[in-house]
């Protein structure tokens, strides 16, 4: 008897309101649960890393070996310029640097912050680690490349490398160099300059071509007392470059 009751009353539609409400409730519950998952998500420390591009130079966040680097409103005009799988390697190795300032994070990310800047270069980020006992390790990340060092304060001694895949020289970093790193009474330096990677085939060799003669006798060597250009220019028909060297 109970039975068919139950059946009387889904046949006359007496049940279907309220399996419409139950669907309703069902379905609002789990739009409810959704956003709130949705919610959780974005504050989770597990959520995934964002992919940046060039264009939108990224910074490290402030904890407490990284720094953050100034960032122009706009990207340098080098963005223009064509990044080739080739560039210019300088090496520069330094003694009888202040052993405090080779033992600063701060005065070393600044110098090579103004380094970057001077050279025409365009820092994207940077990131430094003092050492144990002394001694400071940096690596800033160009747009062009890179620039990083390493300090031994205990032994005055810094050791600096700079890449780059722009158009800039960086030839006349090396003084630059020299004036922002070289803080002591006594600064000796010395220093080596490489081009990297491949370049076409065709068109015009760079004038410091590996197997020209300025390149393998006077850039390329590294254990070189003393190196100074003393003139350089382009005439109507050749390049001239007059370099006073001391291997001693």
């Amino acid at each position: 008897m109970a039975t068919n009751r139950l059946d009387e009353k889904i046949a006359d539609g007496r049940f279907a309101i309220d399996i419409r409400l139950f669907l309703a409730a069902v379905t609002l519950a789990m739009g409810a649960s959704f956003v709130a998952g949705v919610a959780l998500g974005e504050s989770s420390p597990w959520t995934p890393s964002r992919i940046f591009t060039a264009s939108h130079p990224t910074v490290l966040q402030d904890h407490d070996h990284q720094y953050k680097a100034e960032q122009p409103d706009t990207m340098s005009s080098d963005t223009t310029e064509e990044h080739l799988p080739a560039g210019q390697h300088l090496l520069v190795d330094m003694e009888g640097v202040d052993g405090d300032f080779l033992n600063s994070e701060a005065q070393l990310s600044q110098a090579m912050v103004d380094t970057v800047k001077e050279a025409g270069l365009t820092m994207l980020s940077y990131h430094c680690h003092s050492l144990t006992p002394t001694g400071v390790s940096c690596i800033g990340v160009l747009l062009e490349s890179h620039i990083s060092f390493h300090t031994w304060p205990e032994d005055g001694v810094i050791t600096l490398d700079l890449f780059t895949c722009g158009s800039n020289p960086l030839l006349p970093v090396v003084a630059v160099i020299e004036r922002l790193f070289g803080i002591g009474e006594a600064v000796h330096s010395q220093w080596s300059h490489e081009l990297r990677g491949f370049r076409p085939k065709s068109g015009t060799k760079h004038y410091l071509d590996d197997n020209s003669d300025l390149s393998l006798w006077v850039l390329s060597p590294l254990e070189v007392y003393s190196k100074e250009q003393i003139y350089g220019n382009m005439t109507q028909h050749q390049r001239v470059d007059i370099w006073d060297i001391r291997e001693v």
